[in-house]
This record gives structure tokens, C-alpha cells and sequence, in this order.
């Protein structure tokens, strides 16, 4: 739950910066509209000009900041631009507010109610822009709607205040229409944070579901299906560059007297054993162990040549022999292994990895021939 509010609060603040990175632009033409109708209009306050300067400012700074935070992946960071933003955004909406305050007086009638319409199409075009966040909503709107209302109630003239009245009416249906927007902006993140789990949920079982299809449930080692979509993968890398391929079979020795013996419970726990040995010993991203069925171990070593690979098989065979699990049909008394090893450097003439297996099987074959528990 707390998983999906992050994902939810990401969302809504991605929105916001979103809408923050555009709405800024309308925010610097608005300013820029502003001057040059005041500089067509002649006006007799030069503050005017002061306080645009601080509206495109806050406007640029804003800006950045919702620029920044489109940017940034990590909840952390999307909360800490978030609260920069906001204090962006009330000293925007407090340069307008002054700036229309401050010159009142000064301006023409036309003027005055050419600020009023700036500042009124501000708050509306802010239900949109600041929807992903109620804090900075009311931190814009209540600046400029309040010294709107301020200053045409407090007026001398009757025309004004029955506008300032207007203006309380009209904030208050902004409002509503604002958390109408927001709510429907709530529920669709919730709906979109919901459907990605879901996604997500159903890559990890597809994950799950892949890996399962690959790997042997017995000793976790790869399966006969990916053993053998390896050895052709890396048949034909290895033809490709010219490297030598290894394979070593590996067959439990004296396996069907073990299971007679102590039962297909302890036989599969001697497979996980031997298994889990066999895993240890391969320790390259390129390698591969794996459990084609029964008895029957392999392992892949990519760009090994065949003192590697005989290195690699000795030490399996001492490891299994040193580790001393019981066998008492074995001829030393303990489980032990053959291993029948083969190392090419593939060609065009090999035909393809079916090749190396007969070549490493014939091996295997001698090793359990001339008395098991040895490498050939």
C-alpha cells in the first residue's frame, strides 16, 4: 500500500512539473503581453516595469525548477524540487498581486481592467497547471484573488466593489472546479499506479515463470532445454571467433544401487549435493552447469581450452570425493563421479555441438570403463 501512495505521489508531482515547465512559458508571454500593452498604453508609473521584472523573474525561477524535477527519478528528489516549487510559485503569484497593488493608482481605466482580466485568466489557467498539487494551487490563487478583492472592495467607486464581490463568487467557484479536476487527476493516478503493479506483478511471475522453464527444480542448475540452447549459442560464438569449447559430462557413479540402496529420497538429496558442488566450481558468467536428466551432470567452459577445462573436472572429482557421502556399493565406500571431458575450436567441417557431445560422451564412456571415478 505505502508502495503504491509513492508510486501515486510520483505521479502526481510528474504532472505537476509537467504542467509547471509549460505553464511557465504562458507565465513569461503573459508578463512580456503585459509591458508592451503598457508601453502601447503610455503609462505614468515607471514601478510598473520594476515589478514585471520580478514576475518574469519568479516566472523563470519556477520554470527551472519544474525543469529540474521532470528530471529527477527519485521520490526524494521529486519532494525536495517539489517544496522549491511551491515558494516558486507564491512569489510569482505575490509579483502579480504587487504589481497590480502597488500601480492601481497609477493606472488608467482601461489599464486597471486589463490587469484585472490578466490576473482573473491567471487563476483560471492555474485549475489546469498547478492540478497536481492543492498546496500550490491556493498558494497562487489566494495572492492574487485577495488583493484583487482587496482593492475593488476597499474602492471608492460603487461599479468596483459590486466587482469585488463578483470576485469572492468567482474564487470560490474556481475552487470548486479545482478539486473537481484535481479529484478526477487523483483517480486516474490511482488507476495508472494500479495497472503498472499489476504489470509489474505479472513481469515477476512471467520472470518467475522463464527462469522456472530453464532451470532444474531439483538442484537449481540449468535444465536439458537450456543446456542445450547454450552449447549451440556458444558453438557458434566460439566458431565465429575462433575459440575453443569445452564440455565435461559428469555421471554419479554406481547412482541406481545408491537409490536401491537408500531409497529416491536420499538419492535426490545426493543429486542436490552433488549439484550444489558441481554450481560452486563455476564461477564464470560465460560458464554454464547444468542437469540434463538423471544422473547426468554437464557443464559448458567458453574459451577454455582443454587443460582449463581439465583443471575444472579435477577439481569437481576431488571436491565430491573429499566431501564423503556414503555409498556403500562404491568400491572406496563413498558417492563418487566419472567426468569425460572434450575441448574443440569449432569449424564449418564440425558440422555443429552435436559434435562435441559424442566427442565429450566418448570420454565419459572410457572414464566409467576403465574402472569410474576418474577424468578422461
Amino acid at each position: 500500500m505505502k508502495a503504491s501512495l509513492r508510486q501515486m505521489d510520483q505521479h502526481t508531482l510528474l504532472i505537476l512539473f509537467k504542467h509547471g515547465w509549460l505553464s511557465g512559458f504562458i507565465n513569461i508571454t503573459g508578463a512580456c503581453y503585459v509591458y508592451l500593452f503598457f508601453q502601447l498604453s503610455h503609462p505614468t508609473a515607471p514601478q510598473i516595469y520594476i515589478n514585471l521584472c520580478a514576475v518574469l523573474i519568479t516566472a523563470v525561477i519556477s520554470t527551472l525548477i519544474a525543469r529540474l524535477g521532470l528530471r529527477a527519478a527519485a521520490i526524494t528528489r521529486l519532494k525536495r524540487y517539489y517544496r522549491y516549487y511551491y515558494l516558486s510559485v507564491f512569489a510569482n503569484s505575490l509579483s502579480w498581486g504587487l504589481l497590480y497593488l502597488i500601480n492601481v493608482s497609477h493606472m488608467s481605466e482601461i489599464q486597471h481592467l486589463f490587469m484585472m482580466l490578466t490576473l482573473v485568466g491567471a487563476s483560471a489557467v492555474s485549475i489546469v497547471a498547478l492540478a497536481g498539487s492543492l498546496v500550490c494551487f491556493l498558494l497562487f490563487l489566494l495572492p492574487i484573488m485577495g488583493i484583487l478583492i482587496f482593492v475593488n472592495i476597499h474602492s471608492p467607486d460603487t461599479g468596483f466593489r459590486l466587482l469585488g464581490i463578483s470576485l469572492i463568487l468567482y474564487s470560490f467557484f474556481i475552487l470548486f472546479i479545482y478539486l473537481l479536476n484535481r479529484r478526477t487527476l487523483l483517480e486516474n493516478a490511482a488507476l495508472l499506479t494500479n495497472q503498472q503493479s499489476l504489470i509489474d506483478g505479472l513481469n515477476h511471475i512471467n520472470e518467475k515463470l522463464n527462469i522456472a522453464s530453464l532451470t532444474d527444480s531439483l538442484t537449481n542448475l540449468a535444465n536439458y532445454r537450456y543446456f542445450k540452447e547454450r552449447l549451440s549459442e556458444d558453438w557458434h560464438r566460439c566458431r565465429r571467433a575462433q575459440l575453443p569449447l569445452s564440455l565435461l559430462l559428469i555421471d554419479i557413479d554406481f547412482f541406481k544401487e545408491y537409490n536401491d540402496l537408500y531409497g529416491h529420497i536420499e538419492g535426490d538429496k545426493c543429486l542436490k549435493i552433488i549439484g550444489k558442488i558441481i554450481g560452486n566450481h563455476v564461477n564464470r558468467n560465460t560458464d554454464l552447469a547444468a542437469r540434463p536428466g538423471g544422473d547426468e551432470f554437464a557443464i559448458i567452459l567458453y574459451n577454455t581450452d582443454i587443460s582449463g577445462a581439465r583443471f575444472q573436472g579435477l577439481s569437481i572429482l576431488n571436491a565430491i570425493q573429499d566431501y564423503s557421502l556414503r555409498h556403500e556399493k562404491s568400491k572406496i565406500g563413498k558417492v563418487t563421479v566419472s567426468i569425460g571431458v572434450a575441448t574443440i575450436i569449432p569449424t564449418i567441417d564440425n558440422r555443429d555441438e552435436e559434435y562435441l557431445i559424442r566427442l565429450a560422451d566418448e570420454a565419459l564412456y572410457k572414464a566409467k570403463e576403465q574402472g569410474r571415478n576418474q577424468l578422461v
